[in-house]
C-alpha cells in the first residue's frame, strides 16, 4: 500500500520539483502589489494565462520572463530619445 505525500513533503524531499502555475495573487504578491494589479495585467494584455474551470493561472515561465525582462538588456535610446554622442 502506497501512502500519498502532501504538497510540501513531496518538495522538501524533491527541491527541484517546482509549481508550474500560480495564481493571480500569488502572482501579485511576487511583484508585492495586489490581485487587482494582477487582473490589470492581464486585461492590459501583458501576461500569458491559462485560462480553465473558473480559473486563472500564470505559467512559471511568464513569471520567469518577466523577472528576467530588462535585467541585461543595453539601452536603445537615452532618456530624452536622443542619439547618445560619439565621443572623440
Amino acid at each position: 500500500m502506497q501512502t500519498i505525500q502532501s504538497p510540501e513533503a513531496a518538495t522538501t524531499a524533491h527541491p527541484q520539483l517546482t509549481r508550474v502555475a500560480y495564481t493571480m495573487a500569488e502572482f501579485g504578491a511576487m511583484f508585492g502589489k495586489s490581485e487587482t494589479w494582477a487582473y490589470r495585467q492581464k486585461y492590459a494584455g501583458k501576461i500569458a494565462v491559462i485560462q480553465g474551470l473558473g480559473h486563472d493561472l500564470i505559467p512559471r515561465s511568464e513569471i520567469e520572463r518577466l523577472l528576467g525582462a530588462g535585467t541585461n538588456e543595453p539601452k536603445k535610446h537615452s532618456r530624452r530619445g536622443l542619439k547618445p554622442k560619439q565621443q572623440a
